[in-house]
């Protein structure tokens, strides 16, 4: 993506695989390139605001740059140019760009959320997102983020793609018409891809070639591709390595030229690892996994709730009573509250009950709801509070959270359950603080109304998710689940989620229903439904529009379509599959998979190296240090005088490095806490990396290169074999990068992507020529040694300047200042050849060797 010279970007990843990750990466990368002198816009949903504050300021570490919409909007009333990163809600960022913000980055989180505005029939939706639009067009960066799938969402991903690129993607319905139709196509194409492997046999190889020869005979590359192919996929022929490499030409031709938009971005957590599809990649090992759910039942005597509102939605069916307060426009909300508490039931019947036109047989029955409710709530409380203790006390470190519907809802449970458990709870309320995620808090139990299904971070350790309620959104269960079965790689002791989900003695009432077709058929609560939960809904959504005319057969009937080999979930399963093939490039996935190799590889000697840069920082540049590179270290400026202070000037440094240096860490200034290790806060102080990347080390890295001291050295080294005269080796050690001194932070970065840099280290002789022999190398490699040992036949002296003048005899000093600069033109013109004219060459350290033997010595002393 920061390749891209058009970096805008889709990332459609599935819920909690680190969406906002990805994204931060970006804005960070975009804040550094201009050193914090940028415009970003981010715009979210208004729950998800100090989320996303939160996950910038700490875990990208940009709070200095963190701004609210208030304070840009003061600033565009003065006219004055916003720096800064703005976060806010949707509506705000529309608000911010009428009054003529235009931001360098935009990323809008949840954006399905306002994909539909274009086809609304509200001309103010349709006016908001053409600002989004015209925001997108001028920003240099946009990152639209939604963990939607693309199949069943056509309408949704056109205006999505519109934003990135509206010239080819209109938003009108002739554009949709060819765009869904489009979507169709790479199904099909999706299905011929999965074919395409070695594993598959020759016969239906030639079949999937000829179907692609029929369906894109205009694509030449393609055709001379699968004429490559066919003579290595006879009936008889052998899996050779030039049949794979063919195969794999093919399907990096199709993924490449075939995916829906090559900027539209989406990994799953099963993925292709290897073009076999046979070796996967399955990235459910990084997570904690779900876990099932377990069953209490409450029970109370005489007809269920469900019954009683069963038997009023019958009645409510008879001609004489159409005014009743059920009918077929308000049934679903009866439903949504019976699914929710019978809190909900009860206060809905209650507003009823004052309503003067009710007859005295509904007055009876909404009288007979308000108690049954009332014995419920009291009941499914209680069975609540019991089974809570009991799970809470046989897990010692595990957390529970509490899913409910709305705040009132949750304002209930908070005062029940204090009263009832022995444990001590939290409720969430958007914009405050959490003492619930705090390392070593109390907090066992957390009380989640709506708001804390989107955006919380609740995963680690062992966790139970209680859903008080179920609603009726497969969507929502998911992102209740998708809270707690988050990436949790770099956390220990982490378990799969278990659900408790309530039922009562009614095992035909709708909540029993409906709880079983979530559990047994969908199975929302053992595996995850991220690419599925939306065309779910929709087929639920039919079957609920049902009920009210046919009752809870109605689900009933739709629960067997569910499971089995033909059933909806493996259809759509089949479907979505076959679209997001293509979605992933086999290629990438192995490279990513080898880079994530090598920076585990790396991790292991960071320490190492930390330790020997802080032993620099503080020695060479004075800085003051407290901790230690394990543990967390901070420096601090020393501002003395010059023979005791930070021998760095401070404002300077300070400039570069303003990310990196705590505004509230007092004077002198000091750096936030840092560490070599990947951890990410010590005692609830968030921990900054002590790495390469980091502004801080990086301008102790430019720092270190203007520093001539420890770059070069020279020893005498002295055999006991008698030598006709000293013989001169030169170490050579290069930085080998592709960019140039005047190169911007962007353009930097995107050599070292394409060329990575690398150290070159060898050896050469007085002549310029490298040095082969490995005897030769053996002694030059030797460590320093003072004197003679059974181990060490040679005894080695530094080459201060007082040993200088008593050895002149054997090379006076033009003789060596000459040798010295012919060797270093020599290799420098080697390196130049070897690495191309492009390449730039630092040369980082040399060191000398001299070989001298006693009698030579003995002959100029």
């Amino acid at each position: 993506m920061l390749q891209d010279k058009n970096p805008k970007y889709i990332l459609a990843d599935e819920v909690g695989l680190g969406k906002t990750i990805e994204a931060g990466m970006v804005v960070r990368e975009h804040a550094l390139e201009a050193t914090g002198h940028v415009s970003m816009l981010i715009a979210v949903p208004a729950p998800l605001v100090n989320q996303w504050r939160e996950e910038l300021g700490e875990r990208f570490q940009l709070k200095q740059l963190i701004i609210d919409a208030s304070t840009a909007l003061a600033g565009l009333r003065q006219n004055e140019v916003t720096e800064g990163i703005v976060i806010c809600t949707h509506c705000d960022a529309c608000t911010l760009i009428e009054r003529g913000f235009t931001p360098s980055l935009i990323a809008v989180d949840e954006v399905h959320q306002i994909a539909s505005w274009p086809w609304s029939g509200d001309k103010d939706e349709r006016y908001d997102f053409n600002l989004i639009a015209k925001g997108c067009r001028k920003a240099h960066y946009v990152l639209l983020l939604t963990g939607t799938p693309l199949h069943g969402h056509e309408r949704n991903f056109l205006s999505m793609l519109h934003c990135i690129n509206p010239e080819a993607y209109q938003v009108d319905e002739t554009h949709l018409q060819d765009f869904t139709e489009l979507v169709k196509n790479r199904e099909n194409l999706g299905g011929i891809f999965s074919g395409l492997v070695p594993s598959v046999s020759n016969v239906s190889l030639r079949r999937n070639l000829e179907t692609l020869q029929q369906q894109f005979p205009e694509d030449t590359v393609l055709m001379t591709l699968c004429q490559q192919l066919i003579p290595l996929i006879g009936t008889f022929s052998p899996n050779t390595q030039e049949r794979e490499e063919r195969i794999r030409d093919i399907r990096r031709h199709l993924g490449e030229n075939y995916r829906i938009h090559h900027r539209l971005l989406r990994n799953r957590r099963q993925v292709s690892l290897s073009f076999d599809e046979t070796k996967n990649l399955n990235l459910n090992l990084l997570f904690p996994g779900l876990n099932g759910a377990a069953e209490c039942r409450w029970y109370c005597d005489g007809l269920a709730l469900d019954e009683l509102i069963d038997e009023y939605r019958s009645l409510s069916l008879l001609p004489q009573n159409t005014q009743w307060a059920m009918s077929e426009d308000t049934y679903l909300f009866w439903i949504d509250d019976l699914l929710s508490s019978p809190l909900c039931v009860m206060q809905r019947a209650k507003v009823h009950l004052g309503e003067a036109e009710r007859t005295q047989e509904e007055r009876d029955l909404l009288e007979h709801i308000v108690s049954t409710a009332k014995n419920e709530l009291q009941a499914i409380d209680n069975k609540l509070a019991i089974t809570l203790n009991e799970w809470l006390q046989k897990n010692s470190t595990g957390k529970a959270i509490v899913f409910c519907d709305r705040p009132d809802l949750a304002q209930h449970l908070a005062i029940k359950l204090e009263l009832l458990l022995e444990y001590p709870l939290e409720r969430y309320q958007p914009g405050q603080p959490l003492m619930y995620l705090k390392s070593g808090s109390p907090i066992r139990i957390l009380i989640c109304d709506k708001s804390g299904e989107d955006g919380l971070n609740l995963h680690g350790g062992l966790r139970l998710a209680v859903h008080y309620g179920l609603p009726r959104s497969c969507s929502r269960i998911e992102q209740r689940l998708g809270r707690l079965n988050r990436y949790s790689a770099n956390l220990k002791g982490v378990k799969p989620v278990q659900s408790l989900i309530l039922k009562n003695h009614a095992d035909r009432g709708l909540r029993n229903v409906w709880a079983s077709i979530l559990k047994d058929s969908i199975g929302v609560f053992n595996n995850t439904i991220a690419s599925l939960q939306f065309v779910l809904d929709d087929y639920l959504e039919n079957a609920w529009q049902n009920v009210y005319q046919e009752g809870p057969v109605a689900l009933e009937r739709i629960a067997s379509e569910f499971p089995g080999e033909q059933g909806i979930l493996a259809n759509e399963t089949h479907k979505i599959n076959m679209q997001e093939k293509l979605l992933a490039m086999d290629d990438e996935i192995a490279e990513a998979a080898i880079f994530a190799q090598q920076i585990s590889a790396d991790d292991h000697l960071a320490v190492a190296q930390c330790n020997a840069l802080t032993s620099w920082i503080t020695r060479a540049l004075r800085f003051r240090a407290t901790g230690t590179a394990e543990k967390g270290i901070k420096f601090q400026f020393e501002l003395s005088d010059r023979s005791t202070g930070t021998l760095v000037d401070f404002k300077t440094f300070l400039t570069t490095c303003m990310l990196s240096f705590d505004k509230e860490g007092g004077n002198p200034p000091s750096t936030h806490l840092m560490s070599a290790e990947r951890i990410p806060a010590i005692d609830g102080t968030t921990v900054y990396p002590l790495r390469y990347g980091q502004p801080f080390v990086d301008t102790i890295w430019q720092l270190l290169n203007q520093d001539a001291r420890g770059s070069s050295m020279a020893v005498l080294r002295v055999l006991p074999k008698p030598l006709n005269e000293p013989n001169y080796f030169f170490q050579s050690t290069w930085l080998v990068t592709h960019r140039q001194t005047q190169d911007t932070y962007a353009q930097r970065r995107i050599a070292d992507e394409l060329y990575p840099p690398r150290i070159v280290q060898h050896w050469l002789s007085s002549k310029g020529t490298p040095v082969t022999n490995p005897q030769l190398l053996e002694l030059l490699n030797s460590e320093y040694a003072k004197h003679e040992t059974s181990q060490k036949f040679y005894a080695d002296m530094n080459l201060r300047p007082n040993l200088w003048q008593e050895i002149e005899e054997l090379v006076s000093p033009d003789t060596w200042k000459e040798m010295v600069e012919r060797v270093y033109a020599s290799d420098r013109e080697q390196q130049q050849a070897t690495f191309g004219e492009q390449a730039r060459l630092q040369l980082m350290a040399v060191k000398a060797v001299v070989v001298c033997s006693r009698n030579l010595l003995e002959e100029i002393v």
